[in-house]
């Protein structure tokens, strides 16, 4: 995810984000990466549901931060943007697909 790395650095700056929190967001990327690395899983497989289970597993062992869910709604953005991983796959709520199915 290296180059993606520099492209998101490159657009915080531009949306002018300070640099410390510039810095937290983009350790957040690495440290994700690093975790798709570890589970071997492609980064074109990226998704909501796959970003939910990386922040449970960091949340076991790291202080959770209020930004996280926005940095990484705002790198899926990127990266969809970029068209390196596919747009959001519309679901229904559960509770409308068990009307549905009652019907």
């Amino acid at each position: 995810m290296g180059s993606h790395i520099d492209r998101l650095a490159a657009l915080l700056a531009k949306q002018r984000y300070c640099e410390p929190t510039a810095h937290n967001k983009l350790r957040l990327v690495i440290d994700l990466s690093r975790w798709l690395e570890r589970k071997r899983i492609a980064l074109t497989r990226l998704d909501e549901q796959l970003v939910a289970q990386f922040l449970e597993a960091r949340w076991k062992r790291a202080t959770h931060r209020s930004g996280y869910k926005a940095t990484m709604s705002l790198l899926l953005r990127h990266l969809r943007q970029s068209n390196l991983i596919a747009s959001r796959r519309f679901r229904p709520p559960d509770k409308l697909l068990a009307f549905l199915q009652s019907l």
